[in-house]
């Protein structure tokens, strides 16, 4: 086995390879023997062998006036390589922090009503399942948009949902209860069967008439289905930020029992 090539993956310099592996044979090992092992000049023995003291590889001990070098157990260079990766890792959530320049820069797209549900949709059905998407939909929001965009569409994708399993959690203000009970059969039928958690909230909690969608891990979706246009936002910050809003505004929310909404 090529020892030299491991020492040096584990951040070593080639000589000082070379100078522990010649210790650690000799287990007290004077320059000379270094020397001869090595078979590299005093000068350079005595530059590395200083270098393994400082980094702690080797200690030094005399007798009889003479210094021996004596190296720490191979474990101990590992558990100190441990050490270090720990340390590192203890830090990396800031580093990268440091370096989410998405996070600090936000990417910002405009799309009409059409084109940005399709954006929507799409993105959702992509979703790994273990990531819900979260939304906040409000009545007057609601009924703009079927009203724009046709039962018909609705129904498309909410089959394409059940198809794919897509499960969704989400708010509801109460006057967007009316709006879901005008759906046409053939869609309430698909909702039945679609999982999904929704909780109601009064329109004085949520006074906007926009639809809200967060994906994660950074896209928040504004629907502003009135004046036509949605706005996606790529921002991971923004993002938490919401998602820790919406979660405290879903527990405060109250359990609806959609299917018995879809019955009336």
């Amino acid at each position: 086995m090529n020892y030299i090539k491991k020492f040096e993956e584990m951040g070593f310099k080639k000589q000082e390879a070379e100078v522990y592996l010649a210790c650690l044979k000799f287990g007290f090992a004077k320059v000379s023997d270094l020397v001869k092992e090595v078979n590299s000049p005093r000068t350079s023995i005595y530059i590395y062998t200083k270098s393994l003291l400082e980094k702690g590889y080797l200690k030094k001990s005399k007798k009889q006036g003479v210094e021996y070098f004596i190296p720490i157990e191979p474990q101990r260079i590992l558990e100190e390589a441990e050490e270090k990766v720990k340390s590192f890792s203890d830090v990396l959530p800031q580093l990268e922090n440091l370096l989410d320049f998405p996070s600090k820069k936000p990417k910002i797209e405009y799309f009409d009503t059409k084109q940005g549900l399709f954006k929507l949709y799409e993105l959702m059905l992509k979703m790994d399942y273990k990531h819900i998407p979260c939304l906040i939909e409000s009545g007057e929001a609601m009924k703009e948009n079927v009203e724009k965009m046709g039962w018909e569409f609705w129904c498309k994708w909410e089959k394409k949902f059940l198809d794919k399993k897509i499960v969704t959690q989400g708010i509801i203000t109460k006057d967007a209860i009316a709006v879901i009970q005008s759906a046409p059969e053939k869609i309430k039928s698909i909702m039945r069967q679609r999982p999904a958690t929704v909780r109601i909230i009064d329109e004085k909690e949520f006074p906007f008439s926009i639809n809200l969608y967060l994906l994660y891990p950074n896209r928040i979706f504004i629907i502003i289905p009135q004046q036509n246009f949605i706005l996606m936002i790529e921002n991971k910050n923004l993002y938490n930020s919401l998602i820790t809003l919406y979660k405290a505004l879903f527990e405060k929310a109250e359990l609806l029992d959609l299917k018995d909404i879809l019955e009336n």
